[in-house]
């Protein structure tokens, strides 16, 4: 794992899922949306594309903590993601749709890009449907794990940013993002996984991870079909 994006989080069952993805999470926060957020070098254009990417994702993730919800097995955890799709949809999908108005760039995302970043959606909704609750807590922890990783590492970065961008980051590394990351982490160790179960996961993770790296590359992809 790479050492200026080692894992955010505490949980010992979440770092074993994410050791037994093997080199995917370094791959993922390798990624170059990642790397020039970080660093300060997303052109509007780029963050343009990237944020109406996300907006389109919310319902991607909002049927994914249906999932969650219906496959729950206490009803503490029912609640945590409960929570989270009532925020997916009532702050969300309004908020990235602010942001992408208030961006001065206003570039369209062609539909080879639109098709590389639905690669990730096809893929988490098909977890939703098999309906398996450890595997669909592993998709949302993965790519939250993911994106609490790099908003950290880029917090503590001096850049220039846009101040779009730069409230995307703050986001990801402040209640109520932390405070349900740490939620759901408590509910997987709950889960008291065998190491079959977590080699398992940990394949489960790296197929979002690599699908992470798409999903964030389409946002520089111009050509049109």
């Amino acid at each position: 794992m790479s050492a200026s994006y080692a894992p955010h989080t505490t949980s010992e069952t979440l770092l074993r899922v994410l050791r037994a993805a093997g080199p995917s999470w370094a791959r993922s926060t390798n990624a170059r949306f990642i790397r020039e957020a970080t660093h300060g070098g997303v052109s509007d254009d780029v963050l343009g594309r990237y944020l109406q990417i996300e907006r389109d994702f919310v319902e991607t993730s909002a049927r994914l903590r249906a999932a969650a919800a219906a496959t729950s097995p206490t009803t503490r955890a029912l609640d945590v993601h409960r929570r989270a799709l009532n925020s997916l949809l009532d702050s969300q999908g309004p908020r990235l749709r602010d942001a992408i108005e208030h961006l001065e760039a206003k570039p369209e995302v062609s539909a080879p890009a639109w098709d590389l970043a639905r690669q990730l959606s096809r893929h988490v909704l098909s977890v939703a449907q098999a309906g398996d609750y450890a595997q669909i807590l592993t998709v949302i922890l993965t790519a939250e794990e993911l994106y609490a990783t790099w908003c950290a590492v880029a917090a503590r970065v001096a850049a220039t940013r846009n101040p779009v961008l730069t409230d995307w980051i703050e986001l990801h590394v402040s209640p109520p993002f932390t405070d349900e990351i740490a939620e759901l982490t408590s509910g997987l160790e709950a889960l008291d996984l065998p190491d079959s179960a977590i080699a398992e996961l940990g394949a489960c993770a790296a197929r979002v991870l690599d699908l992470e790296v798409i999903f964030h590359d389409s946002a520089y992809i111009l050509t049109k079909s």
